[in-house]
């Protein structure tokens, strides 16, 4: 029989590999900041296994669940390496826009979990194309 183990983020981060240090810097920026200029630039991935990324576009009322299969993930990146597609948060928006998916006043959420923790954006509420960290998880696990 299997016994279940606990592993630390760091842990899980080393075996399943994590964030970037780049990318750890930003997510804690947007923490500190939730109107940062530079939360678009969070590179936010999907393996549809251990880490999933989920797009969702209205409003909190009316929320529409948008395929990962309707963007054009990144997969010429470290991300390759650990079978995992990336994009960042403003490339979302703007395949969003650009593929209808959304209006140009649209609104979109994204959230991204992990066994451990996870995130969770709002783009277009303080207008268009901006992004705002609204919170973190402790992850699905």
């Amino acid at each position: 029989m299997l016994k279940p183990i606990k592993l630390t983020q760091e842990q899980f981060d080393e075996i399943f590999g994590g964030h970037t240090d780049e990318e750890d810097a930003l997510i804690m920026k947007s923490e500190q900041d939730t109107q940062s200029d530079k939360i678009g630039e969070t590179v936010v991935s999907d393996d549809g296994d251990a880490y999933f990324t989920a797009v969702y576009s209205g409003w909190i009322t009316n929320m529409v669940k948008i395929p990962n299969e309707r963007f054009d993930w990144d997969t010429e990146s470290e991300a390759e390496q650990l079978k995992r597609k990336s994009l960042c948060l403003n490339n979302i928006y703007k395949q969003a826009v650009e593929k209808q998916l959304i209006s140009d006043r649209g609104s979109l959420i994204v959230i991204t979990d992990s066994p451990l923790k996870g995130y969770i954006y709002e783009c277009g509420n303080y207008g268009k194309g901006k992004w705002s960290f609204l919170g973190k998880t402790n992850g699905y696990a």
